[in-house]
């Protein structure tokens, strides 16, 4: 028999500003406040192929995650790497931490951070 996992993703995007002010001088410009398309893939682990975990359910969940986000974060200091945590932070206690999660997090569907989260980690 074949030892798998099974997850559940979905998609969501929003658009924040932000500045990066460590940048190093080659980018420099990225100290500036600038926007984003910020792309977000969650993947959650299922322990059944019978929709545990419904996709319009997930990516409501996500969606009101990031709009929380950008909220509290809109056009202030923060990268992918911030939104990744926050993703799987919220999702881990909402699903009690039994859930492996694989989290990408990219600025303008380009460059991304990725997160794999093992259950009961956090």
């Amino acid at each position: 028999m074949i030892d798998i996992e099974m997850y559940v993703c979905v998609k969501n995007s929003i658009v924040m500003c932000h500045a990066y002010p460590h940048a190093l001088e080659k980018v420099s410009f990225l100290r500036n406040q600038h926007r984003h398309v910020f792309h977000v893939q969650t993947c959650i682990e299922v322990h059944h192929g019978n929709r545990e975990i419904e996709f319009f359910d997930l990516q409501d969940k996500v969606q009101s995650i990031l709009d929380m986000f950008k909220e509290d974060n809109n056009g202030s200091v923060f990268n992918c790497e911030d939104i990744t945590l926050n993703v799987s932070h919220t999702l881990d206690t909402l699903y009690h931490g039994t859930r492996k999660m694989n989290i990408e997090v990219s600025e303008d569907n380009e460059n991304f951070v990725r997160i794999l989260c093992d259950k009961n980690k956090f």
